[in-house]
C-alpha cells in the first residue's frame, strides 16, 4: 500500500514539473506580431522599357578553345524564359524581390528557435537553377543538386562576406554549404553556373528568420516580429535595392499592413 502511495504521488510531482516547465515557455503573443505588403511595378505594361525581359533568352553552343580561337559562331540550341523580370498582368505585382528586416531584432519568436532551420535546396534544371531567388540563415544548410539531363551541374558562388566555392556535381549527387557566421552587411549575392550560362540564382544570408520572397502577386508576410520599430530592405535583382527602407512599427498580436511599394518604370531604363 504504502508502494503505491509513493508511486502515486511521485507521478503528481512529476506532472506539477510538466506543468510548470511548460507555463514558463508559454508565449506571450502580445510581445509579437506580423507585418505584409506588396510590391507592384508603377508604369504600363505596354512600355518599351518591358521588352527586354519579355523576350525568351537564347541558350549557346558551347565552343571548344580551338573553335572560339578559329572565330567560329556559336549556334542558337535551346531558349529558355526570361525570369529576371516577372509582373503579374492583373495585380502588377513583382514576383521574386527579397523582403528582409535590416537589422535583428533584440528576440527571436521561439517558433524559430525550437528547431534547426530545415535545409534550403538549389536545384540545376532544364538550363536553369531553381529557385532563382531565396533566403538563408546563418547555419541553415544550402543543399545543391543536379538534375540536369546534362549530367554535371556547376555552381559558383561569389560573395564578399563568405569564402567563394566553385563546384561540379554529378546528377542526383549533392554538394552542401552553411555560413557559419553573420555577414556584416546584408548583401545579395548571386550563384552562377560557369556550364550553362544562364543559370542563376541571387540569395541573402540573414542571422534572423525575418526574411522572405514575395510571392506571384508581389505580395509578402514576416510573422512573429517583436513588437516595436523595424526597417524593411526590399531588393529585386534588376532594380537592386527598391528604395531605402520602409519602417514599419510592429502592433502586438496584429497583423500591421505595409504601404504598397512600387518600381517605376525609370528605374527599369537605367
Amino acid at each position: 500500500m504504502w508502494r503505491i502511495l509513493a508511486g502515486c504521488w511521485a507521478l503528481m510531482v512529476l506532472a506539477n514539473v510538466v506543468v510548470a516547465q511548460e507555463s514558463s515557455t508559454a508565449v506571450d503573443e502580445r510581445e509579437w506580431g506580423n507585418v505584409r505588403g506588396r510590391l507592384v511595378y508603377a508604369g504600363l505594361l505596354s512600355d518599351p522599357a518591358l521588352r527586354a525581359y519579355q523576350t525568351d533568352l537564347p541558350v549557346f553552343e558551347r565552343l571548344t578553345h580551338k573553335q572560339s580561337a578559329q572565330g567560329v559562331q556559336a549556334r542558337v540550341i535551346d531558349r529558355i524564359p526570361n525570369e529576371k523580370l516577372l509582373i503579374d498582368k492583373e495585380s502588377r505585382g513583382v514576383k521574386n524581390a527579397i523582403v528582409f528586416v535590416k537589422r535583428t531584432p533584440a528576440k527571436i519568436h521561439p517558433r524559430y528557435t525550437d528547431e534547426p532551420p530545415k535545409p534550403v535546396l538549389l536545384v540545376a534544371h532544364d538550363r536553369r537553377f531553381l529557385p532563382r531567388i531565396f533566403t538563408l540563415r546563418v547555419g541553415q544548410t544550402l543543399k545543391m543538386v543536379s538534375k540536369d539531363k546534362h549530367d554535371i551541374a556547376n555552381f559558383n558562388m561569389r560573395s564578399f562576406e563568405y569564402r567563394n566555392f566553385n563546384v561540379s556535381v554529378r546528377k542526383d549527387e549533392a554538394y552542401r554549404w552553411t555560413p557559419a557566421h553573420p555577414p556584416r552587411r546584408v548583401v545579395p549575392f548571386v550563384i552562377q553556373s560557369n556550364v550553362q550560362q544562364l543559370s542563376v540564382a541571387f540569395c541573402v544570408v540573414t542571422d534572423h528568420p525575418y526574411a522572405t520572397v514575395t510571392a506571384e502577386d508581389g505580395s509578402y508576410e514576416l510573422e512573429g516580429l517583436p513588437v516595436g520599430k523595424h526597417q524593411l530592405m526590399l531588393w529585386h535583382e534588376v532594380t537592386g535595392y527598391v528604395n531605402n527602407g520602409v519602417r514599419i512599427t510592429v502592433k502586438p498580436d496584429q497583423t500591421t499592413d505595409v504601404d504598397v511599394q512600387a518600381i517605376p518604370v525609370e528605374r527599369l531604363r537605367d
